[in-house]
């Protein structure tokens, strides 16, 4: 099987679909900040608090989703220490339900994507308290060459970047929902203020959506309501793009 990207609009509609069904039962809900543990137990998913960490290297995650159980893990430890990741990290494993993952789930079914446990096992996963996992690096040394042929085989059709990019993507679109990170420019006159102060005023709406400063500058980027670039350094450089420039981009 192949897992691949899906184009930004595709993820965009399938995000506000899921926000017009969750706004039209329960619409005292669909405010700043958004309720990630709400959008899961809405889509059928429990978030359980607890450790993450498989003893795997490779696989360092705050969170993981768990479909034969219906069930996201999010580690207590790394949530404590920065909610608005953590938020978006619910987000990120409620993209990988709804874009991705059997909604059948079942016993069988291994926590990536639409694996069994048995095509699993045949492609060198191992067996955690929480489902399958990747194999550790010293037990990928110990793979037979059949079983390292059948794992990169997997990997052949996975492209991590894209599906990775497309789930990031609906955790920014449900947590941040277009109409309602709109209204909160609006209101803190974004689109007027000065250069200088939009660092101020983007950490101030993320604190507002409940999320990280980087998630929150990269999502008003994409709702064309500030220009974001990223330094060397990796820090955001935030400015008002110039209107001359916007055509010209369009016109590219």
């Amino acid at each position: 099987m192949s897992y691949h990207g899906y184009r930004r609009e595709t993820i965009n509609q399938k995000a506000a679909e899921l926000l017009r069904a969750y706004k039209a039962e329960h619409p005292e809900r669909f405010q700043l900040p958004m309720d990630p543990i709400a959008l899961a137990e809405y889509c059928g998913l429990q978030v359980l608090f607890d450790s993450v960490d498989d003893g795997n290297p490779m696989m360092q995650r705050l969170a993981k989703i768990i479909p034969a159980k219906r069930l996201i893990v999010v580690d207590e430890k790394a949530y404590a220490n920065n909610a608005g990741q953590g938020h978006f990290s619910i987000g990120h494993e409620l993209g990988h339900w709804q874009l991705y993952l059997r909604k059948e789930a079942n016993d069988t079914q291994c926590p990536l994507f639409t694996l069994t446990d048995d095509e699993a096992v045949e492609a060198g996963f191992y067996r955690t308290r929480h489902g399958m996992a990747l194999p550790s690096l010293p037990n990928l040394r110990q793979l037979s060459q059949c079983a390292l042929e059948k794992l990169a085989a997997f990997f052949r059709d996975f492209d991590t970047q894209a599906v990775e990019r497309a789930v990031n993507g609906f955790a920014a679109a449900i947590l941040m929902p277009p109409e309602l990170v709109h209204e909160l420019a609006e209101s803190m006159n974004i689109r007027t203020a000065e250069d200088a102060e939009l660092p101020l005023l983007v950490r101030s709406c993320a604190e507002r959506c409940e999320v990280s400063a980087q998630a929150m500058g990269y999502r008003l980027k994409e709702l064309e309501i500030l220009y974001c670039e990223v330094l060397p350094d990796g820090r955001q450089h935030f400015s008002h793009r110039n209107p001359i420039e916007r055509v010209q981009l369009s016109l590219l």
